[in-house]
């Protein structure tokens, strides 16, 4: 069989819009990148580093997606028939050229502005590695812990391109490895918050509420949260945040808060599922501060 066009384009659709997922990797590494032009005394800015960084965030995630359906394909034909490529909307052999298409594409991105920063060579070598999973796939892949601790990392590997992209030359202070911080956890809180189930929805797909029970997990969930509210508080002079930025970003995570606590309260309540709640934060979150940033930049 050969890979069909067509057939990638269906997944794509489904599964990674790209007129949802490539304005989203916009936003989230503009609101990145104006945080660390802020922290350093500088004002926002777009040039070629925010067209390079936007298109790493973008075919980075999609190579992590595809990266996952190829691994995942016998688990999902268990737990997961419906997906496309369970269900034989897609064959492998589309996912496997979609993948050294993302591959080609993620390299081409981190090397736009050349030579490339040490960050985006060990974003691409952190990729390969977790697409074996670090060569250890019997001990990580039926481990959700261990695939959490060696996989999610990638994310705050991708933060820190940013700096290659802003400041080639220049090396990063205590400041900048904060504010990336503080723009990878949002990813974390959703890595958590997804596998976050009422107990009447638990199957034998591993989740964090299967292995600590759905209370725990849903204090587990929210603890990113609580760790970005206390590094806005100390990044906040250098960042320049407006008091109504920061009282809006407050507000969505005390939307979040509250989601958690009803879950606690009641986990069967038919309320959006916690990590459908992670996601919203997470966008509101970029979106403030783009927004407000924008509107110092033209004061």
């Amino acid at each position: 069989m050969t890979p069909s066009a067509r057939r990638i384009g269906r997944y794509l659709a489904s599964t990674y819009p790209p007129w949802i997922t490539l304005p989203y990797a916009c936003l989230s590494y503009l609101a990145l990148s104006w945080a660390l032009l802020a922290a350093s005394g500088g004002r926002p800015a777009i040039g070629p580093g925010t067209i390079a960084g936007s298109l790493t965030t973008f075919f980075f995630l999609l190579f992590l997606r595809v990266s996952d359906e190829i691994k995942d394909a016998d688990s999902d034909k268990r737990f997961f028939p419906d997906r496309l490529l369970p269900s034989g909307r897609i064959a492998l052999v589309d996912l496997r050229c979609l993948w050294w298409i993302a591959l080609a594409a993620l390299v081409a991105s981190v090397s736009s502005l050349w030579p490339p920063s040490p960050w985006a060579i060990a974003l691409v070598a952190y990729a390969l590695l977790m697409y074996k999973y670090f060569f250890a796939p019997a001990l990580i892949s039926k481990n959700l812990l261990l695939a959490l601790g060696s996989h999610n990392p990638s994310m705050y590997l991708l933060q820190l391109c940013a700096l290659g992209f802003i400041y080639p030359r220049r090396t990063p202070s205590g400041v900048d490895f904060l504010v990336c911080l503080l723009f990878y956890l949002p990813s974390l809180l959703w890595e958590l918050s997804r596998k976050v189930r009422a107990p009447s929805r638990e199957t034998e797909y591993q989740t964090y509420s299967s292995i600590f029970g759905y209370r725990l997990a849903g204090l587990i969930a929210f603890a990113p949260a609580a760790i970005i509210a206390t590094l806005l508080a100390l990044l906040s002079p250098r960042l320049g945040l407006s008091l109504w930025a920061l009282a809006a970003i407050g507000l969505c995570l005390g939307a979040y808060a509250l989601r958690i606590a009803a879950f606690e309260i009641d986990p069967e309540k038919k309320l959006p599922t916690v990590g459908d709640s992670a996601q919203a934060w997470g966008l509101a979150f970029y979106a403030i501060v783009v927004a407000d940033m924008a509107a110092r930049a033209r004061a």
